[in-house]
């Protein structure tokens, strides 16, 4: 008896590991909660797509004509240019992706082409 009594023993707890397993995994209320953000998220956004939509409005009146005071005041005549001239570096590899050492300014011909031509020769030396 104590034999099949340890076997039950087991099969229940393989069967309350399995049902604790499955409502971790499988059951619980997890979408309802994602619904109840998913509304949040997109009232927010709807409301700062309000904002931007207000604020385009407004940008839509300013008016820099010739005349306009803006261009014509005196903080404004008295910016300078700051830019900086930055000198020409020079330039890396045509092609950085291909292997060190192979590196030429001619264009990769395809494998196959459309003429018929004999096989090119080799330019390596085999001399040492």
């Amino acid at each position: 008896m104590n034999g099949n009594l340890k076997k039950i023993l087991i099969a229940v707890v393989i069967i309350v590991v399995l049902f604790f397993v499955y409502r971790f995994f499988f059951a619980g209320s997890g979408p309802v909660a994602a619904l109840k953000i998913e509304t949040a998220q997109s009232s927010a956004s709807a409301q700062a797509g309000k904002d931007f939509l207000v604020a385009l409005l407004n940008l839509q009146h300013i008016n820099l004509d010739a005349g306009s005071a803006i261009l014509e005041d005196g903080d404004f005549i008295r910016l300078r240019d700051m830019s900086v001239s930055l000198p020409d570096e020079p330039q890396g590899r045509p092609n950085p992706f291909r292997p060190l050492g192979e590196d030429s300014t001619t264009p990769i011909s395809p494998v196959f082409q459309a003429t018929s031509t004999p096989a090119a020769t080799s330019t390596r030396s085999t001399t040492p």
